[in-house]
Formats: C-alpha cells, sequence, structure tokens
C-alpha cells in the first residue's frame, strides 16, 4: 500500500467510515504519530506557556485556555463509553450514524457509565475525577496563569480528544453501549464477577493499581498545592513591574514541602505514578479491554457479525501501544523535556549558589534523573 493510499484510509477512519473500531484504529496510530513527533520536538522548543510563554501576539487567558483543553479529555472518554462497537459507517461517512448516537442522545453518556461492571466503573471514575481536578478545580485553585500561545490549548486539545476516545473505548470495551441480550451473552459471568479477569492475582492486582493511581493523584495535588500557595503569597505583594527579572517574578518551591525535598518538579512524576498504576489496574479487566475480543462481539443480540476492516485499519494489540501504558509513555517523553529544562531555568534565573542552596538537586526521580 502506497503512502497516499494509507493515508487515505486513515482519514476514512477519522470520518466514521469503518465504524467506531475504525475510528479508535485511526486515533491510536494518529496518537502514536503525534508521540513520536513531539517528543524529539519538546527537547527543542519550549511550549510556550507558563515561565516559557510568549508575548500577547496569538496568545490567550491561560486560566480559560487551560479549563478548556482540559476538558475536553472526561468528554471524551464519556463519548468513547458510550459508542456502539461497529466496523461500517454510512454512505456519509458514518459520523450522522452510529458514530453521532452519544452526541444526539446526551443520557447514553451516563446510561453506559451506569452500566459498566465495578472494576471498569472504578477506571472510568478514576479518570473523570483526575481530569474534574485538572480542568475545573485547579483552575479555580490556581491563582492565576499567565497567558498562553494558543498553539498550547489547540494541540492539546487534539491530544485529550484522541486520548479520551481511545481510553473510553479501551475500558469500556463496548458494554456501556451494548443492548441488555448483547451484555448477558458477552459479560454475563464477568459482570456478576464484578469484571475482574478470573485469575487469583486480578483483584491483588486491581487494588495495587488504583492505591497507586490514588498515592499519584493525592501527590499531584498537593504539590501543585505548594506552586499555588506561593502564587499566592506573591500576590499579596506589590505587583513587580512586568520588565522586572524573573527571579522577582518566581519563588523556589521550599524544600520542607514534601517531595520538593529532593526533586524540581514533583507534580510531574506524580502524574507519571497515578497513570502507571491506572494501567496496571486495568491489567485485571475480563473480558480483555477494547480491542482485544472485538472482532468476536455479536451486536445488538440479533447474530450480527462485524464487517472486516482493512488491515490498515486493524486496531494493535501490541501491548505498549494500548491506551492506558501508550498515555504513561506519551506524558513521559513530552513532560520530561520540559522538567528538565524548567530544572536549567531555576539555576539560571536564581543563580548557581541561590539554587544549590534552595534549590533541589534532581528533576523528576532521586537519584537518576
Amino acid at each position: 500500500m502506497s503512502t497516499l493510499e494509507y493515508l487515505a484510509t486513515l482519514k476514512a477512519g477519522l470520518l466514521g467510515q469503518h465504524g467506531s473500531v475504525g475510528l479508535y484504529s485511526a486515533l491510536q496510530r494518529c496518537f502514536v504519530a503525534f508521540g513520536l513527533a513531539a517528543a524529539p520536538t519538546c527537547w527543542l522548543i519550549d511550549a510556550p506557556f507558563g515561565r516559557f510563554g510568549t508575548p500577547k501576539w496569538l496568545s490567550c487567558s491561560g486560566d480559560l485556555g487551560w479549563l478548556v483543553m482540559e476538558l475536553v479529555a472526561p468528554l471524551a472518554y464519556l463519548y468513547g463509553l458510550a459508542l456502539p462497537i461497529s466496523t461500517s459507517g454510512s454512505a456519509i461517512g458514518g459520523l450522522y450514524h452510529s458514530l453521532s448516537a452519544p452526541l444526539r442522545q446526551p443520557s447514553s453518556l451516563l446510561a453506559a457509565l451506569r452500566a459498566l461492571p465495578r472494576a471498569r466503573l472504578i477506571l472510568a471514575l478514576a479518570f473523570l475525577v483526575h481530569y474534574g481536578n485538572r480542568s475545573v478545580i485547579s483552575t479555580l485553585r490556581n491563582p492565576g496563569r499567565a497567558r498562553m500561545n494558543l498553539s498550547v490549548p489547540l494541540s492539546a486539545i487534539l491530544f485529550n480528544f484522541a486520548n479520551g476516545i481511545t481510553m473510553g473505548m479501551f475500558v469500556g470495551g463496548g458494554y456501556g453501549s451494548a443492548d441488555g441480550a448483547t451484555q448477558s451473552a458477552l459479560f454475563g459471568e464477568q459482570k456478576a464477577n464484578g469484571g475482574f479477569s478470573q485469575h487469583v492475582w486480578a483483584r491483588p492486582l486491581f487494588t495495587i493499581g488504583m492505591l497507586v493511581w490514588a498515592a499519584g493523584f493525592l501527590s499531584n495535588i498537593y504539590h501543585d498545592e505548594v506552586l499555588y500557595s506561593l502564587k499566592r503569597r506573591r500576590a499579596q505583594k506589590p505587583n513587580p513591574s512586568p520588565s522586572a527579572p524573573p527571579s522577582e517574578r518566581y519563588s523556589i518551591p521550599p524544600r520542607s514541602k514534601g517531595l520538593y525535598r529532593y526533586l524540581s518538579h514533583p507534580a510531574y512524576s506524580s502524574e507519571w505514578l497515578e497513570w502507571t498504576g491506572y494501567f496496571l489496574a486495568t491489567l485485571a479487566l475480563c473480558p480483555a479491554p477494547f480491542p482485544s475480543h472485538a472482532s468476536t462481539l455479536v451486536l445488538g443480540g440479533g447474530g450480527k457479525r462485524l464487517v472486516p476492516l482493512p488491515s490498515t485499519l486493524r486496531p494493535s494489540t501490541t501491548w505498549f501501544l494500548q491506551p492506558p501504558i501508550l498515555f504513561v509513555l506519551m506524558e513521559v517523553a513530552i513532560m520530561l523535556p520540559r522538567a528538565t529544562r524548567g530544572h536549567a531555568w531555576y539555576e539560571k534565573t536564581f543563580g548557581r549558589k541561590e539554587w544549590t542552596e534552595k534549590g533541589q538537586r534532581w528533576v523528576v526521580v532521586p537519584g537518576v534523573w
């Protein structure tokens, strides 16, 4: 297949012409391509927000931009949960039929959530809680974000859209969108078992994974709050001139606060820990998360089999390309360069002597980086 033919097939998948499974597969490939392009770029270019923000040209409110771009993820996740499993669309692209069902019936979003077995429901709620905090609550807690270049929210919206839909479909596995007969035929035994695998290690692994998720989530909130407190303290002082050096507008996080004793960016490490725990918990699900069993699904309890997909749109079953672990790898690839450059920025801004006395030795992992 030529490059143009591949891109045409990918486009058809994104437009819904191969149903929800084709959309999942196309988004999965775009997500990987985005990561491969963004990871090296982030070592060369600082994302223009926060301390690396740009002038007002082509910029937007930091608070509004953050709120909008982070709200995309939970909405896309709910949409992915509610998508009916299909591999074919209408002649006009499928967007107005099966793929638009959750949009035409918003109540189906919550119905899909309620229909999930216990293990899947816990994972779904964990995702929604994280992004509820990240979008709405953190915007209210943060004393004010610096203006950001429009490229930041626009790229984040695309990232969160792809990640939200694929994560929702992966965890939901078609369960939330199936009718009662299909649920009973495919998931009845697993529903009774809470959605867990029959392996003896499934429930302990799920518990460990969710405890790791909770530890990372709470640590993330705590270390974010340390930075917000520094902002509030500065806000009580006379505002420095816009031309004032950064050392008068920023502060070094105190070593007395949690992991700031060792790390300059513990919130980043905490978020990676959080999603690593989430990934571990997904390994305990049964049936295996979408798309592992998608080819065996019977739609609507009526015996209608899925239409075969083009080979280039068959969902990848390679473990490190599945949404939960891919999300972790993408976050590390994109956030590690920013944390590293932020660490160097602190030393340059406050001087080696003050940074050595007050700053942190490591960036994100004690003794490693």
